[in-house]
């Protein structure tokens, strides 16, 4: 506890022989606090009941440069949901399209950056 004292003491000590600095680190974070809520204030923001939504539209044709410099397709994490999803992707996209892509999937990123970087 007499510690503590000792601590409190030293840094009210620091505090009081900076006036400027103690007054600068006290209104500058409490002005721009104060901002902020002002702002918050004055601007309403946009409301919107009904979500926002996008006819489907199917997917045809590839970029000739992807297709003729991309032979694999990397992704993380690799997980039974995602393995399955880019499986289906590769039967019901790729192969129809006639591309032969290799898909693999990596458990983290760091394994997939190093295998990047070969």
């Amino acid at each position: 506890m007499e510690g503590l004292k000792l601590l409190v003491w030293k840094n009210w000590k620091i505090q009081s022989r900076n006036k400027i600095q103690t007054l600068v680190e006290i209104l500058v974070p409490t002005g721009f606090s104060l901002l902020f809520l002002f702002l918050r204030m004055i601007v309403h923001p946009d409301k919107y009941p009904e979500p926002t939504t996008y006819e489907a539209f199917t997917l045809r044709g590839n970029p000739s440069a992807v297709v003729r410099t991309c032979s694999q397709i990397y992704y993380t994490p690799s997980h039974p949901s995602i393995n399955q999803l880019m499986e289906k992707m590769d039967q019901d996209f790729f192969v129809t399209q006639g591309l032969q892509y290799n898909c693999k999937g990596y458990l983290t990123i760091l394994p997939l950056t190093r295998h990047g970087n070969q």
